[in-house]
């Protein structure tokens, strides 16, 4: 490995930092990065719980078993179709509180794909996340597989959904479902109803708020806890690589000017857990470390406080009935107080007939707060369009039709009842505001260069397969007409493996050419990478290094260029990604992914496939780049020595990772990305290079 030098400059800048680093890890052969910040370091304690004996990296979200304490559920092979719900029994000390683990983890339950969110919903369901997908999965106590798949594309949530959670009880917006997306950060109310075998239909989303540091888990703080004087929500944010908190409103949303930093220094902040017993903060990280830890100091959660159905025995006694009501209808039925109060004098039976006629109620008022959700139907209609991610844009029709409606009737919050009538009313409205915005969605598919609207993108391509007659400089390619293209935005953090549900779709016209139009805030900060089936089990890939952009949206895009570039599809291109995944796809910065794709053409360039089947030519040109000495060093060279979580540059957090990989007190799989030479092992060379990186920037 070539000698590297530090500028003396950028080394005085971290040269603390580094030193106390260093001398820590001399000193106490172990390094811990994660820290409290003020005020809550003097009120709460964080304890790394370490890894789980048998839990499959990289780890998902996690909660509680809701009928024993003493089971831990947390995701295993997240984001991965092979992902799985694992059991690990916990250990917890005199006090209570989680201590450990005890045993190997075992297989709960299929949960393919799962990511930063895994909480209980109504009926001890088990929702969960599914990334890069889209989707929430349902799980019914007592089974281990999927129940139920929904489709949160559909329903206007952006791709892809990160975390979900439900408001507790005694918080405002109690038993509401919170979704929040990782990549656009936003944060959406999704109203459910019951569909009669167990599970849950969910309605159109209703956002509220975008957060930032690319959200994962989120958890609600128990209530009366130290420094949190209003209720709160905790919330993972795996791309700051830190544990943030937001005071929340009466909806249970975040207010986004109350965020305050909790822990800081983590490396892939993911799952948020409360342990109902103690109410300790329980997380995971994602890569890097794959650990879970607990954050001890809050107020055992109130688990008490669904007490609806006591209050009804309990007020009744007394016959004063104007009491009875405003006890009883304190949380529960403040809505259905209004409707019964004509026939309060009906004492007694006061009590019972609320939750009676709360049900009946809504069947009435329902008709605003559907129409508020009409996008059920929008839903429907952008599902048969070749672009998913195009609902992003119904979003704000749907807060628009919301935030007109909801006079009537903004505190019928019991969208459960309105949930029950959904099926009535959606004829009249909906069908008035969604037809536009679908025909915006199909043009580009159809042709690609027509009007392009505004923070939209065009992604323009052409897809080649081996055949005589092609045009020179095509390696004996020829154009192919007709075949399924797929679009995948593939994220730094994550492995890029197209699967699962695309961002968008289109088709290649006779000359091979496809264009696809997404909303550019999806593609910002992502590596595209278009997938087109050329038989029913072969397919080409490639990544979109060029991007188009319009005037309106170019200046955010630094590798915009002319809109007539365009990317090939076609063997040699699949030669470069079958190549980049062979060394870990995640390993590479857009930079380094470029650097491979242009070796691998080089290495290609006197290539001809024009009597070869598709296959053969791709494995021919694979091989042929493998060869070349430019294609292995830019193999090499592409992956930034030291960036554990793929994020593009290396901080000081991984330095400490490294270093005490190095010393032997952790193990190398918490950041294989130190292992530049794949020795096995952290030299001090590797750990020179990791610096400069951190100092200088990866030069992938």
């Amino acid at each position: 490995m070539a000698s590297v030098t530090i500028s003396p400059s950028a080394f005085v800048r971290s040269a603390a930092v580094l030193v106390s680093a260093l001398a820590l890890a001399l000193t106490s052969g172990d390094v811990s990065a994660q820290t409290l910040q003020a005020p809550f370091d003097a009120e709460y304690s964080v304890v790394d719980l370490g890894s789980v004996v048998g839990l499959p990296t990289n780890y998902g979200g996690l909660t509680i078993k809701f009928d024993d304490p003493s089971t831990l559920l947390i995701g295993g092979s997240a984001n991965n179709a092979a992902g799985k719900l694992y059991a690990i029994t916990v250990v917890r000390d005199g006090s209570g509180h989680i201590a450990g683990f005890s045993g190997t983890a075992s297989l709960y339950a299929d949960a393919a794909n799962n990511d930063g969110g895994v909480a209980y919903g109504p009926g001890n369901v088990l929702f969960l996340t599914r990334y890069p997908l889209n989707q929430m999965g349902e799980t019914k106590p007592g089974s281990s597989a999927t129940d139920k798949i929904v489709n949160l594309t559909a329903l206007g949530v952006a791709g892809s959904v990160g975390g979900l959670g439900f408001v507790p009880p005694g918080f405002p917006g109690a038993g509401k479902l919170k979704v929040v997306s990782y990549n656009a950060g936003s944060w959406y109310t999704l109203p459910l109803t019951a569909d009669g075998s167990g599970t849950f239909d969910a309605g159109t989303a209703a956002m509220a708020v975008t957060l930032v540091g690319r959200p994962e888990g989120i958890a609600y703080v128990p209530l009366g806890s130290a420094q949190f004087a209003n209720p709160g929500v905790l919330v993972s944010e795996y791309g700051a690589g830190k544990i943030a908190t937001y005071e929340i409103d009466a909806n249970g949303d975040p207010i986004v000017a109350t965020r305050r930093e909790f822990i800081t220094g983590l490396i892939g902040a993911e799952g948020a857990a409360i342990d109902p017993g103690t109410g300790d903060f329980l997380f995971s990280t994602f890569g890097g470390s794959n650990r879970v830890l607990v954050v001890r100091g809050f107020q055992p959660a109130v688990t008490p406080t669904p007490t609806p159905t006591a209050t009804a025995t309990a007020t009744p006694t007394p016959t004063p009935t104007a009491t009875p009501t405003v006890t009883a209808t304190q949380t529960a039925t403040a809505t259905a107080t209004r409707t019964v109060t004509p026939t309060g004098t009906a004492t007694p039976t006061a009590t019972p007939t609320p939750t009676r006629a709360a049900t009946n109620t809504p069947t009435q008022t329902p008709t605003n707060l559907i129409t508020a959700s009409p996008t059920s139907v929008p839903t429907a209609t952008p599902s048969p369009t070749p672009s998913p991610s195009q609902t992003g844009a119904p979003t704000p029709t749907a807060s628009a039709t919301q935030s007109s409606t909801p006079a009537t009737a903004p505190s019928v919050s019991p969208t459960q009842m309105a949930t029950d009538t959904p099926t009535n009313t959606p004829t009249t409205a909906p069908t008035a505001t969604p037809t536009p915005t679908p025909t915006a969605t199909n043009t580009p598919s159809a042709t690609g260069t027509p009007t392009v609207s505004a923070g939209m993108v065009v992604l323009a391509g052409r897809v080649l397969s081996p055949g005589r007659g092609g045009l020179v400089g095509d390696h004996g390619q020829i154009a192919f007409g007709g075949a399924a293209v797929d679009l995948f935005l593939c994220e730094v953090r994550k492995p890029c493996l197209p699967t699962g549900q695309p961002v968008a779709s289109s088709v290649t016209d006779p000359d091979g050419r496809f264009r696809i139009q997404v909303l550019a805030d999806l593609v910002r900060g992502t590596l595209p990478v278009v997938l087109a089936k050329i038989a029913p089990q072969f397919v080409l890939r490639a990544p979109v290094l060029v991007i188009p952009v319009t005037r309106a949206a170019a200046a955010a895009y630094p590798r915009q260029v002319a809109n007539d570039t365009e990317t090939a599809v076609d063997s040699i291109s699949e030669a470069a990604v079958r190549l980049l995944e062979e060394v870990g796809f995640e390993n590479f910065s857009v930079a380094g992914v470029e650097s491979v794709v242009q070796a691998v053409n080089s290495a290609n360039a006197t290539a001809n496939f024009e009597d070869l089947t598709a296959e053969q030519a791709v494995s021919q040109a694979q091989a042929t780049a493998a060869s070349d000495p430019a294609v292995q060093m830019a193999l090499s060279a592409g992956r930034c020595v030291g960036d554990c979580n793929s994020g593009g540059e290396v901080t000081v957090d991984e330095i400490i990772k490294g270093v005490n990989i190095a010393l032997g007190s952790a193990g190398l799989d918490t950041c294989p990305q130190f292992d530049a030479d794949g020795s096995g092992s952290v030299t001090i060379n590797e750990l020179i290079v990791a610096v400069n990186n951190a100092l200088r920037g990866c030069s992938g």
